[in-house]
């Protein structure tokens, strides 16, 4: 049956390629894994580009703070849960952002000394990734022999060191890095020397508001050395890419597709050769 007759518009010519590069399978229904594993290494051989996988580490007991706010308490409220919850510890504000061109970045500012930084990432990255990139940037600054308070909007964030240390494993080399920067601190200093608490971010926290303004510095880099490459950087673009794929007609052709939605099924049976036509 011709394809023409099935969804009632004639079927033009498709490249089924992506990043200039053919699949090996030439089929809109390649899968995910196989997508993912080619452009990881278009993009390694492209660039320098690190690719931050899985990494084991040792267990520890990560600790977190709650701050006696609430979401809705206004700055000076959380100001002064900030106060109580210090105690002998430097508190460092950390962030991550990203840009309008799909950049990210990564903040950090400590509170007394006021030393400030950030750091790009590039575009293969997600925001979540920026977060933890600024706790790691954090524990390195801040002298081995303090104590350290990492306040961060990113309940997340958090959420992902306190697992990584609990099951060993990492998901990516960052939080690997703060599992084992977080024992040698315990070592040395205790099972406080790190903790992290959430703040609420644009309510004029100062320490806050200046990490982010370094992690959107971060954005701004547009050489990041070396950039990264995370698996959720990598399905957050292989996500973007198959959207555009499902707005156009083709790849590249950049014509929207008006086929109705009994058509877009024939057309998907047809590919796959599942399911039941209906002319």
């Amino acid at each position: 049956m011709a394809m023409e007759g099935i969804l009632g518009v004639a079927e033009e010519g498709r490249q089924w390629d992506d990043f200039d590069e053919p699949y090996p399978n030439k089929d809109v229904f390649t899968s995910v894994f196989t997508r993912i594993q080619s452009m990881a290494g278009i993009l390694m051989e492209e660039g320098n580009e690190r690719l931050q996988c899985v990494g084991r580490v040792v267990p520890v007991k990560v600790e977190e703070v709650t701050l006696q706010a609430k979401s809705d308490s206004p700055k000076e409220t959380w100001q002064l849960a900030i106060n109580e919850a210090r105690e002998d510890a430097t508190v460092v504000f950390t962030d991550g952002s990203k840009g309008e061109d799909g950049r990210v970045g990564a903040g950090w500012y400590q509170e007394v000394r006021e030393v400030k930084g950030m750091l790009g990432l590039g575009k293969a990255a997600t925001v979540w990734d920026g977060e933890v990139a600024g706790m790691k940037k954090a524990l390195e600054k801040v002298g081995r022999d303090r104590k350290i308070l990492i306040l961060s909007d990113s309940q997340v964030a958090i959420v992902a060191v306190k697992k990584a240390g609990e099951t060993a494993k990492a998901r990516t080399k960052d939080l690997q890095k703060i599992i084992q920067q977080i024992g040698r601190r315990q070592d040395n200093l205790g099972p406080d020397a790190v903790r992290f608490g959430w703040v609420k971010s644009h309510i004029g926290i100062a320490g806050k508001e200046k990490a982010d303004e370094q992690a959107k510095v971060g954005t701004e880099d547009l050489y990041p050395n070396p950039p990264y490459i995370t698996e959720g950087g990598l399905k957050q673009e292989l996500k973007k890419r198959r959207e555009a794929e499902r707005r156009v007609k083709g790849t590249g052709m950049g014509r929207v597709l008006r086929w109705n939605r009994q058509a877009s099924v024939n057309y998907v049976h047809c590919r796959t050769g599942k399911g039941n036509l209906q002319v």
